[in-house]
């Protein structure tokens, strides 16, 4: 084996430059191929509007851009992107090119910044070093998760790349005499988690690296600057919240919204769609806090309410500890399973409209993560660090307790990335060497079962999914007053699922054309598959109200006066009161 190359603390002098000048060519093919899946994607229905998550950030920079930087109460999603879309909204405008351009400049960083974790975690020859690095950012830079985030309006690429600097600043701070090093990963940890609130949980593992294994008066300084450099960022996020809220929250009150719903069986650990909330981040949170208020009859404010439903989530682990666990353990497959479950978008529907996403399928989480798990087996090795695995594998032991979905795992690909061509890099030596093919058995065979688990066929209605982007998107459109484009979408929604919100979406519309008497046959045919149903007898009353036939409205409502709510009779009576404009909702 050729002896570690210790010249190089750090990534300067002249086998840094040489490590980047390597680098910059898997970079540039991957901002190559970023900037071409951009192009294709700006030419499909998909790439002019925001959806869901998405939009919801880029509302919320509007406001910050227009002055309201401190909010009117405390944050209720992870902050950081916002306050980034905010200061683009001002220099660039409201157009998505530009935001989805600093996306794919965020990626193609991430490139970079991954050779040299590789560089770090595989102390080799430097030959050797250089081509693991290589490798890692050739893997990176041809990966179709991380491209398919890449050109997104998304804090994703944000923390992809995050998590791998903060990685990064740690392995070098580690050998680092100067002070500042640990002040820099302070900083560097909690802005990547006002990008993604659960990546405090890397702070004892961070501290741990900084300060392992040092005199206890060195350790104790390099702990205290490692706080100093977060101070600032998680003080202003708090301040934000006391300010807004009058509330001692360090980050975001979401937690007990999310714990609750890992924790319901019917979810099988992913996202599960509760009856009393709307699929939507403007209403969710509002829903929840509504429905522990009727649970509770107590008007809590954000941040009780999150602890409202952390207390709910417990209560159902304890009444059924064993399907708890059982969930666990399928979170646990999940996170390292091949399918990215989609969530704002979906990989697997865009990769059918963009086709560089298409093209680089081979080099998905299928090969990928088998790979990076193989790799693994070369830790007990001195020259392999084990720091990125830690960091990695932390981060997504937060997952377990709460649900599952692509976005939430997809900081951690860029590890796999690291340990899949570090590990390939060595089984390709040791089969030249007699002396070592003995590692060969161990990493083969755990390749061949990570092979297998990774790729385990699950049950995936590609149907529903494509049904849900395409209404997403198409109310986008409706509301960018893109009609036109908006029933094409919402027509194809209704053909591909028969869930009743498609085609009550794709009757909005029809109406909106003027073709109220056909909208009107779309609503009452959903009820003649679900009859009573709230929301198609309400839709269908407002139209009926809205072609002239007042009559027919009023007798609906007073037959259908037991399935809806009492507020919703109120507001169908004013509506039936007045001649009718347009749909009050």
């Amino acid at each position: 084996m050729p002896e570690a190359d210790t010249t190089v603390p750090g990534d300067t002098g002249p086998v840094g430059r040489s490590i980047l000048r390597a680098l910059l060519v898997p970079a540039a093919a991957g901002l190559a191929l970023r900037l071409a899946a951009l192009v294709q994607l700006l030419a499909t229905p998909f790439g002019g509007v925001l959806v869901v998550d998405h939009a919801y950030y880029l509302d919320w920079a509007r406001a910050i851009a227009g002055g309201a930087i401190v909010g009117g109460d405390v944050f209720e999603m992870d902050p950081g992107y916002a306050y980034l879309l905010a200061l683009l909204v001002r220099l660039a405008g409201e157009s998505l090119v530009p935001m989805r351009l600093l996306s794919v400049a965020a990626g193609t960083a991430t490139i970079v910044v991954v050779g040299f974790v590789a560089w770090h975690t595989f102390e080799l020859g430097a030959a050797m070093r250089r081509r693991v690095a290589q490798g890692a950012a050739w893997l990176c830079a041809l990966c179709p998760v991380l491209v398919y985030y890449d050109v997104q309006v998304s804090k994703t690429g944000f923390a992809i790349l995050g998590l791998a600097a903060l990685v990064l600043v740690a392995q070098r701070a580690r050998a680092d005499p100067r002070p500042w090093g640990a002040a820099a990963v302070g900083f560097l940890l909690a802005l990547v988690t006002v990008f993604r609130a659960n990546a405090l949980v890397l702070s004892p593992l961070v501290a741990a690296q900084v300060a392992a294994r040092l005199p206890l008066r060195t350790a104790a300084a390099r702990l205290l600057l490692l706080v100093a450099g977060a101070a600032p960022v998680f003080g202003l996020a708090l301040a934000h919240n006391v300010l807004a809220g009058g509330q001692f929250v360090l980050l975001t009150s979401e937690g007990g919204e999310v714990f609750y719903l890992g924790t319901l069986r019917e979810g099988h650990g992913e996202y599960l769609r509760l009856p009393f909330v709307r699929p939507h981040p403007w209403k969710e949170h509002e829903d929840f806090r509504a429905e522990a208020r009727r649970r509770t009859g107590i008007d809590l404010d954000r941040a009780a309410s999150s602890r409202f439903w952390w207390r709910e989530g417990w209560a159902q682990v304890k009444s059924d500890p064993a399907g708890w666990m059982g969930l666990v353990g399928r979170r646990a497959w999940l996170l390292v399973h091949a399918f990215e479950i989609p969530d704002n978008q979906s990989l697997p529907f865009l990769s059918a409209h963009v086709g560089v996403l298409a093209w680089l399928k081979p080099f998905g989480a299928y090969l990928l993560f088998p790979l990076g798990l193989a790799g693994l087996v070369f830790l007990r090795r001195g020259e392999v660090r084990a720091f990125p695995a830690a960091m990695g594998a932390l981060y997504l032991g937060v997952f377990l307790l709460f649900f599952v979905n692509g976005r939430f795992r997809s900081p951690v690909v860029p590890l796999f990335a690291v340990y899949a061509a570090g590990g390939v890099a060595l089984a390709l030596q040791a089969a030249r060497s007699v002396y070592e093919r003995r590692v060969l058995g161990p990493y083969l065979g755990v390749l061949a079962l990570a092979l297998v688990v990774v790729n385990l066929p699950r049950e995936i209605d590609h149907g529903r999914e494509e049904a849900t982007q395409l209404h997403n998107h198409g109310i986008a459109w409706r509301t960018a007053g893109r009609r036109v484009l908006a029933e094409d979408l919402l027509a194809r929604a209704a053909a591909h699922d028969a869930e009743v919100e498609h085609s009550l979406a794709y009757a909005l519309v029809v109406a909106e054309g003027g073709r109220v008497g056909a909208a009107i046959d779309l609503v009452r045919s959903q009820l003649g598959r679900h009859p009573g149903h709230p929301r198609a007898t309400e839709l269908v009353i407002e139209l009926l109200a809205l072609g002239g036939r007042v009559d027919e409205a009023r007798s609906m409502l007073d037959s259908a006066r037991a399935v809806l709510a009492p507020e919703t009779v109120r507001r169908l009576e004013g509506v039936l009161s007045r001649p009718p404009q347009w749909l009050e909702k």
